[in-house]
Parts: structure tokens; sequence; C-alpha cells
């Protein structure tokens, strides 16, 4: 399964009653999202509103908007432009 590492290296660990469960961090979550878009046709409108509602939550921090830009430059030059590319074509701006 191509373009889900950056779900698997990305997690945040929580304890559900006795357990502990994985998480994708929402940064990861959101890029993926958009990586994967152009692939998604037939779920496009709900991955927006999801992309779209991670992203109002993590611009309102900068700790968490710091965290998504540091692993957006670690992604390979061909995933940021997958995530420019449907930024532009989504009338999204990643970065304040």
């Amino acid at each position: 399964m191509r373009n889900t590492d950056i779900l698997v290296n990305n997690v945040l660990c929580l304890k559900v009653r006795n357990f502990y469960i994985n998480v994708p961090t929402p940064q990861a979550y959101v890029l993926q999202k958009m990586i994967i878009s152009d692939q998604r046709k037939n779920k496009a409108e709900k991955d927006y509103l999801g992309i779209e509602n991670l992203l109002d939550h993590i611009k309102e921090s900068s700790v968490e908007l710091h965290k998504l830009r540091n692993l957006y430059n670690e992604l390979s030059k061909k995933q940021r432009k997958k995530v420019d590319e449907f930024c532009k074509i989504n009338v999204i701006e990643l970065f304040r």
C-alpha cells in the first residue's frame, strides 16, 4: 500500500480504557489524504471536508502548524507536488 508510510511513521499513542491505540497524527492524516486525493474520486468530497476540518484545528495552534510544516518538508518532491496541486485546486492555504 503506497503512501501509507506517512501514517505509520507519524502516530499518537492514545490510551482508551485499558488499551493503547496508535492513530495517525492530524498532520499526517491531512497530508496523506491530499496526496492520494486523485485516487479517491468517489470519496473526494468526504476527504475534502475532513481535511478542511482538521486544518482549521491545526491552524489554531502555532505548535501544531509547525508540526504540519515540518512534516510537509519531509515529504518527497513528488508528494509535495501532489499536496501543492490539491491545495491549488481546492483553494486551500496550507500555511498562513
